[in-house]
């Protein structure tokens, strides 16, 4: 994403930091996990099959990111919706 506009990996995360106080990791995974929940309340996917299609390596990775951000599993949070 640096590459095309002549930035380092690095110089990137500084200037999304200080022009949008955020990281672009931290961005890039609010995005993903908000893509989550619109599959998750379509409720036509397995919690594996929506883990692969947002990038995830497994399901594992996909609910301990899941409940770092929201406090709840995603199953969790789909029966409290």
């Amino acid at each position: 994403m640096a590459d095309p506009f002549g930035f380092s990996e690095r110089a990137l995360q500084r200037l999304a930091l200080n022009r949008v106080g955020l990281t672009p990791k931290w961005l890039i995974q609010r995005r993903r996990l908000h893509d989550a929940v619109a599959q998750l309340k379509a409720g036509d996917r397995s919690l594996a099959d929506v883990a692969a299609d947002l990038g995830y390596v497994d399901q594992a990775h996909f609910t301990h990111d899941f409940r770092t951000v929201t406090g709840l599993t995603p199953g969790r949070y789909l029966a409290d919706q």
